[in-house]
């Protein structure tokens, strides 16, 4: 749906050079608090956004299915999502590869290994206070390529736009229950009652909570969800 990726502009992750010191530590903290302040809305929040298969095409079944949707409608709908989506990651990898940025996990570790912190201590053992730095994890795992941008954050924002297009509406109206117990990092643990993600009332409602998830989640900086976003929407318009 684009020439090259070299189209769009993506400004370099500044506070991921730890020669900027200041930012490179503002970011690992901010990521460390949310990590301290887990919820079981945002850990299966974060679980709902990270299974693609999950939080994407259900968006489409579900307005197919309250607005009705002819054959014809849901294919294109549906098709028009996955090309934003497909296309929004070959982008994100050309960015990715780019400027090859460090993940928290890593930064976290580099900056605290000799301290203690105040972070989620594992799977079913909630916050703890003291927790080593250099044993520090996120909630999901972290993928094995570079940080920025956020390629879930992207997406999603991709998604959203091309569904705006196709609809002519901002408006969604989405809810997903997830059961008792559910969570595929503490089964049987979180949440601890059946838990109602949403209502998203709107597109821009479902995308803002998937980027945020992926710093519940502990697997991005603030930029890679703001700029991974700021990617992802004319990627959605160019579908």
């Amino acid at each position: 749906s684009y020439g090259s990726p070299t189209e769009f502009d993506l400004p370099a992750p500044r506070d991921s050079d730890p020669v900027h010191h200041g930012g490179y530590q503002r970011q690992a903290d901010e990521v460390l608090r949310a990590s301290a302040a887990l919820t079981d809305t945002e850990k299966v929040t974060a679980e709902h956004f990270n299974g693609k298969f999950d939080s994407l095409p259900t968006t489409v079944s579900f307005l197919a299915e309250t607005q009705r949707y002819t054959v014809d409608e849901f294919v294109f709908h549906a098709f028009l999502t996955n090309l934003a989506a497909f296309d929004t990651g070959i982008a994100v990898w050309h960015f990715k590869r780019r400027y090859d940025a460090v993940r928290p996990f890593s930064a976290i570790r580099h900056l605290y290994r000799a301290r203690t912190v105040t972070a989620w201590g594992g799977p079913g053992r909630g916050t703890v206070t003291d927790l080593p730095g250099a044993q520090w994890r996120s909630y999901l795992n972290t993928q094995d390529h570079p940080e920025y941008p956020s390629g879930t954050a992207a997406i999603c924002a991709a998604h959203a736009q091309a569904s705006r297009r196709f609809t002519g509406t901002d408006a969604l109206g989405q809810s997903v229950t997830i059961p008792r117990g559910a969570s595929v990092v503490e089964p049987g643990v979180t949440p601890r009652a059946d838990t109602v993600l949403g209502p998203w009332h709107t597109w821009t409602q479902w995308a803002q909570d998937c980027a945020l998830s992926r710093m519940w989640a502990g697997v991005h900086f603030r930029d890679a969800r703001t700029r991974g976003a700021a990617l992802g929407t004319p990627i959605g318009d160019h579908a």
